[in-house]
């Protein structure tokens, strides 16, 4: 082996700084080894590098030789310049480095020397084998992590070692994690891919030699993917945790630990629950929860069923499990699919206020519409009830719901649904579909949201503020046993064409587009500006989100990592491809086909599917031209086609040599007449090939009509690869994740997988108490962890609430200038009495909804009660008895007021809300909350006016007022300025992208509708039956034009069309809008000379004109028939429904 010198030249003394490696490793630069810079002398070719003071400020410059023994170091001639050297590196060394230039011993950089600078100027700290580098793209030395090193004989230990060859490879995914002060708990999954394989092989059918696939796999990925222990023994999955601040690592369950901590472990999910911990996962290969306590570290199993039991479901091909956890209000909520009460495997949602003395069933398969898909061949392995979490004081339900079934074509299978979940006051609950079918079971939208995008088998939830933020997730599990078992790149191709999504809804149940692509439903894209897969297609998952310092994080799952070799095949134009670029790709199909081929095919006599005969059909064809290759050369490689060089390969020789009109873009018989007659005209007057001595048309033979169709399949095969190859020759290697303080516009941390290529995932985060933690999915070298330390995180301060009755108190962290809102609650047979507190002074002291500005210490503030003489209960002020009525008291808000029809009212009686805004401002938010906290529902009535009924206690009213978007296309004081705020901000439109309104485009018909329905509140149409044929289900303007059918606002263009994309005109939209106030009649004169008496329009325009809704083009002309542009659109429906 060479070594590598890098000599780094000193300009100011001359010395050469030299530092020796065995291989080109990035983190060889001095930069991550020396924390000053030094002269160096050597005392051998093997011996270890001496330091001595050197030059700490000069500039180097370096170079780097290939050598087989190290260079002796010259002799130093100026001494002159090599005092000065020392002189200047001992005065500037503490005073002027930097201070990432050196470590001191005990400090972060030296227990965290590998670091990674994120795109948004954070850095991130590697903490797991914190001494070890991670892997560069390039290079050849490779480096293990997988936060616990493997000791041998199936053995894990904590004892993290710091050499290349520590860590443990296997330890394929921090597949859970949940923090606590400055630990993180991580549920480690063990050889992931190992585990998909038997999942395949038992669980689907697909058959394989277990000794042939690690040989497979090292041949594609060069040795870079994990398949088993050097030892070949086998390890196990763990609980560990992970100390942010030391590295520190403490095994808690694993199946090479002791006494009762001795399980196999691989957790996949975790939540914190009345201070203790909950993991769910596989525990000795049985679906189950233990529970973590994270005071004492003690682990014990608190739900689940034994392997016996997962074993009779797995008989059945029933993906049993436990996946789904959240905390709604007091209860503990899971997803599963177990034994139901009739002793049936089934989906089901449980909850429990007591994990360990059982969960009781709160919702299951037909009650969420038959659509969780349950079993092995399904979506995601059967991913069934895929996530939960609460939203609006309700659940809501991600559902993987493809089958082999219902597939809505080849290369996809049916989209996630969503199922919103609501308590009764009988404890029982109601569940609604939101996104599943809209013609059966009334959703609102149809699966995966979007009716143009069909891959996405599940959606990832996530909470951002008012917004429930949904994820896609595409079937990459399907797509990739098509590649390994059938040769089939297409299902990869059409995930990688359409990438993910990432909407959001907000309480009205309304979606936007956060990141994707237009489609017909987001005419107008994105909010965020950015494409699918945040402009990656290769990011197939957004596989984790969460919420940290008021901050949404998005990670994703990065193909290119696992489809990297598939990149050498770039070339498109298969008719130029050389005998060496066809013999590449022969080399990866042959040991394909070999596995395929190897295989126990248990499924012998039953009918083959297009793509499997395809495969069958390309392996005879191999093996009828290598049969006749290895016949032509020496009988010491006797069939071994593996071995064939691409001199010998006749086959790639021979697709080389055909003619360019065999590879036209036709119909496949068109094409195998032309590659026949190529084949016939290249190896003479012979029918063909002889096969092996089979006896093939009576004769032996294969005849050139059969080649012709085997060849043109295998190019069919060919041109799906190249298109892989295209996205995958454009990808950057490695998993991304963005950040974002709004939930629109995204900064970017890495994407890159933090500098590692193998990093293929974000699979985890956790929270510390100062920063973030990354787990990283890589099945190549081992888990990594990562950290960002949150340096400029405002000081927080603490509220303490006493004497509070109500479910919210206002309690918790702030920081100093937050507005804080405590509320008092109500007590029975007690009238609230009054706040104390000797740290601050609140707004009104004598409500017991009421708010104080947040200073810069910890404030307690105290309800007082005074028992009531009588025995009833409220929250009345006079002694003896209850009031019958309540306070209702609305809060100061910035940038707008509110004001309340009622300043008290009884229970029942309907409060009108009037919110109006502060010129360039619009409303944002509005809320209206009980005594003890609980959110009221508000109905929307139009001009800036809310209702809601008044309960049994005070009400406390909040408003949020916000500017609008800023478009450089909006001038300050245009006639429309306003209008664009008000409907930005209200959901209503948005821009054409994030600076630009386009106040001069063209609104269709459909985009007015929905202006209009948003602007009503979009409510809920009563019917499901669209009578217009050219409106179609799952349509974004689906639900407001139906509303607009229903109220009388259009009959459509005829009557069984609404010509959804022709140009709304300005006789339209007032028509529209004069409607949805009850078309009330007109008696002022007709100013405008362009307007018919009997026009359809005529009326409406006398409204609009009257109501100061428009003014008309001139004084004397209206232009019914011009079409209206977005500017003059939203300017109307403000005026009409804002004003």
């Amino acid at each position: 082996m060479c070594y590598i010198e890098l000599a780094y030249k000193c300009l100011l003394c001359d010395d050469k700084i030299m530092q020796t490696a065995l291989t080109p490793n990035r983190h060889n630069a001095p930069v991550c080894l020396f924390p000053l810079w030094a002269c160096v002398y050597k005392t051998g070719a093997a011996s270890p590098l001496q330091i001595r003071s050197g030059c700490a400020v000069c500039t180097l410059t370096a170079h780097k030789q290939e050598t087989g023994i190290f260079h002796k170091q010259e002799e130093k001639t100026n001494m002159n310049k090599r005092i000065l050297c020392i002189l200047l590196a001992i005065i500037m060394v503490v005073g002027l480095l930097p201070a990432a230039a050196f470590a001191a011993e005990g400090s972060d950089a030296a227990r965290f020397p590998y670091r990674y600078d994120a795109r948004n100027g954070e850095t991130a700290v590697k903490l797991s084998h914190p001494q070890v580098a991670p892997n560069a793209s390039t290079g050849s030395r490779r480096t293990n992590d997988g936060l616990v090193d493997y000791a041998g004989n199936g053995v894990l230990s904590a004892d993290i070692g710091s050499a290349d060859d520590s860590g443990c490879r296997g330890q394929s995914y921090s597949w859970s994690a949940i923090g606590y002060g400055d630990w993180i708990y991580t549920g480690l999954l063990y050889n992931a891919l190992g585990q998909t394989v038997q999942l395949m092989d038992s669980g689907l059918g697909h058959k394989y030699d277990p000794e042939l696939l690690p040989g497979i796999l090292n041949v594609i990925f060069n040795g870079d993917f994990f398949t088993q222990e050097a030892d070949g023994k086998t390890s196990s999955g763990a609980l560990v945790k992970l100390n942010v601040k030391t590295g520190e690592v403490k095994i808690l369950l694993s199946s090479s630990s002791e006494g009762n901590a001795k399980h196999d472990v691989s957790f996949r999910n975790a939540v914190e629950y009345h201070g203790k911990f909950y993991f769910c996962g596989s525990v000795d290969h049985a679906p189950q929860i233990w529970q973590v306590d994270p005071e004492t570290d003690e682990c014990k199993k608190v739900y689940g069923m034994d392997v016996r039991e997962f074993y009779e479901g797995f008989q059945q091909h029933i993906s049993a499990g436990i996946r789904g956890m959240c905390v709604y209000e007091d209860e503990l909520i899971i997803s599963c699919v177990m034994k139901n009460e009739d002793g049936v495997f089934a989906p089901q949602i449980c909850s429990t206020t007591d994990p360990e003395k059982g969960f009781t069933v709160i919702a299951t398969q037909e009650q969420l519409f038959n659509y969780p898909a349950f079993h092995f061949p399904d979506s995601i392995y059967g991913g069934s009830i895929w996530e939960i979490v609460e939203f609006n004081n309700k659940l809501y339900v991600s559902i993987c719901t493809g089958t082999p079934e219902n597939m809505p074509k080849e290369n996809t299978m049916q989209s996630f649904a969503i199922v919103c979940g609501e308590k009764q006051s009988d404890g029982s609950w109601n569940w609604r579909p939101v996104v599943g079918d809209m013609e059966k079971d009334g959703a609102k939208y149809t699966f995966g949201i979007d009716p143009a995008r069909t891959c996405s088998g599940a959606g990832v939830l996530t909470v951002l503020g008012d917004h429930l933020y949904i994820g896609e997730y595409n079937d990459e599990e399907i797509a990739l046993i098509q590649i390994m078992f059938n040769l089939d790149f297409a299902f990869m191709n059409e995930n990688l064409k359409q990438s993910v999504n990432l909407y959001r809804m907000d309480k009205e149940e309304r979606i936007e587009l956060v990141v994707g692509d237009k489609t017909e439903m987001f005419p107008e894209g994105s909010l965020s500006g950015l494409g699918s897969g945040f402009g990656h297609n290769e990011n197939q998952y957004i596989w984790r989100m969460t919420v940290h310092n008021n901050k949404l994080y998005c990670g994703t799952f990065d193909t290119s990592s696992l489809l990297e070799p598939v990149g050498q095949f770039s070339n498109g134009d298969l008719a130029s491809w050389t005998p060496e670029e066809w013999h590449r790709l022969f080399v990866y199909v042959r040991e394909l086909l070999k596995l395929l081929r190897e295989k126990d095919d248990s499924g012998e006599g039953n009918a083959l599917s297009d793509a499997e005969q395809a495969r069958e059909d390309v392996g005879t064809l191999f093996e009828v031209f290598d049969t006749a290759a290895l016949s032509a050369i020496d009988d010491d490689r006797d069939g071994a086609a593996a071995l064939l060089t691409a001199e010998d390969d006749l086959l790639a020789q021979t697709l080389a040599e055909l003619p360019e009109d065999c590879f036209r873009t036709r119909s496949g018989s068109a094409n195998e007449a032309a590659i026949a007659e190529a084949l016939e005209a290249s190896f003479g007057g012979t029918a063909g090939f002889a096969l092996g001595g089979e006896d093939e048309d009576d004769n032996g033979l294969y005849d050139w009509e059969d080649l012709a169709r085997f060849m043109q399949e295998l190019i069919e095969i060919a041109r799906k690869v190249v298109v892989t190859a295209a996205y995958m020759n454009r990808a950057e290697r490695g998993c991304d994740i963005f950040v974002s303080e709004d939930g629109t516009n995204f900064e970017t941390i890495t994407t890159d997988g933090f500098g590692d290529p193998y990093n293929h995932g974000l699979r985890v985060f956790a929270e510390t108490d100062e920063g973030l933690g990354f787990g990283t999915a890589n099945p190549f070298y081992g888990t990594q962890w990562w950290y960002t330390v949150d340096t400029a995180a405002p000081q927080t301060y603490s509220v303490t609430v006493n004497g509070s009755h109500a479910q919210t108190t206002g309690a918790g962290t702030y920081k100093e200038g937050d507005t804080v809102s405590i509320f008092a609650g109500s007590r029975s047979g007690y009238a609230f009495d009054g706040w104390t507190s000797e740290d601050v002074t609140v707004a009104d002291a004598a409500a017991s909804s009421t708010q104080f500005k947040m200073p810069a210490r910890n404030v307690t503030v105290t309800a007082a009660w005074r028992e009531l003489g009588g025995s009833g209960s409220g929250t009345g002020t006079g002694t003896g008895s209850t009031a019958s009525v309540y306070p209702i008291v609305v809060l100061d808000s910035k940038n707008g007021g509110v004001t309340a029809s009622h300043k008290s009212a009884a229970a029942g009686t309907t409060i009108t809300l009037s919110a109006k805004a502060d010129k360039g401002f619009a409303l944002q938010s509005l809320t209206a909350r009980d005594s003890r906290g609980k959110e009221l529902k508000l109905t929307a009535e139009g001009g800036g006016k809310y209702t809601f009924t008044m309960p049994g206690s005070q009400v406390t009213v909040t408003a949020v007022f916000a500017g609008g978007a800023s478009f450089t296309d909006v001038p300050a004081g245009s006639y429309y300025e306003d209008a664009v705020i008000w409907a930005v901000s209200n959901g209503i439109t948005t821009g054409v992208s994030a600076s630009r309104f386009d106040p001069d485009g063209i609104c269709t018909r459909a985009q007015a509708v929905t202006f209009l329905w948003r602007a009503a509140g979009s409510p809920a149409p009563a019917s499901r039956t669209m009578p217009f044929t050219d409106v179609p289900a799952g349509s974004y303007y689906y639900d407001a034009v139906l509303w607009a059918v229903e109220n009388d606002i259009t009959k459509g263009t005829s009557a069984a069309t609404f010509s959804p994309d022709a140009t709304c005109s300005r006789a339209q939209i007032v028509t529209f809008l004069w409607r949805t106030r009850n078309a009330p009649a007109v008696d002022s004169s007709n100013p405008f000379a362009d307007v018919a008496a009997a026009a359809y329009y005529a009326d409406a325009v006398l409204w609009a004109v009257k109501n100061d809704v428009t003014k008309g083009t001139s004084s004397t002309l209206f232009s019914p028939d011009a079409n209206c542009t977005r500017a003059q659109i939203v300017t109307f429906i403000y005026r009409a429904f804002a004003e």
